[in-house]
């Protein structure tokens, strides 16, 4: 009897490490995604005022350096979005990879493969993960989840070298994975 315990403890204490160490793991890429962003907008952003969106000056020059297919800046108020807005050559290209064309498990908001870089079709896809830390576009559930969010700004707005671009947000909604 006295051994059948030690087993078990050990067995409970290899699925506790384990878990442990998956859980250690999934919290670093999520800090890692947004450590990030954050570096990237220290070095491209500047909030001349609080005023506005258009205040928001973003050096494009240092983004294109970094990699051409940064095409513009997505940026909604009072929310956490605020990133590099990426065009690839598919859908895929950007799903897991960030704006260095490093792997990063959240990836990188990006513009669908079908859609002009320029901005100018009809309707513009834009994907982006919903992390459940609220990074990239999971801070869209709120505008579903609390009105006041949505009444107190319901824009959101794409900066780009050549334009700014102010959208209206009319529908937010999660979709699987395989969606």
């Amino acid at each position: 009897m006295k051994i059948i315990r030690r087993i078990l403890l050990v067995v409970c204490l290899a699925v506790f490490l384990y878990s442990a160490g998956n859980l250690l793991n999934i919290g670093y890429k999520y800090h890692k995604l947004d450590s990030d962003n954050n570096k990237l907008q220290e070095k491209v952003v500047t909030e001349v005022k609080q005023d506005s969106p258009l205040d928001r000056k973003i050096d494009f020059n240092q983004l294109k350096s970094i990699n051409e297919d940064i095409i513009g800046w997505i940026y909604i108020p009072n929310t956490n979005i605020d990133y590099a807005l990426l065009k690839g050559k598919t859908n895929d290209t950007y799903i897991h990879t960030n704006y260095e064309k490093k792997y990063s498990f959240g990836g990188s908001i990006f513009l669908d493969e079908d859609n002009n870089a320029s901005l100018t079709d009809s309707n513009t896809i834009i994907y982006g993960h919903n992390m459940k830390n609220g990074s990239m576009f999971g801070h869209l559930k709120k505008f579903r989840e609390d009105d006041r969010l949505y009444k107190q700004d319901k824009y959101f707005w794409i900066l780009t070298p050549e334009r700014n671009y102010r959208y209206e947000i009319i529908s937010a909604y999660t979709t699987g994975v395989n969606s």
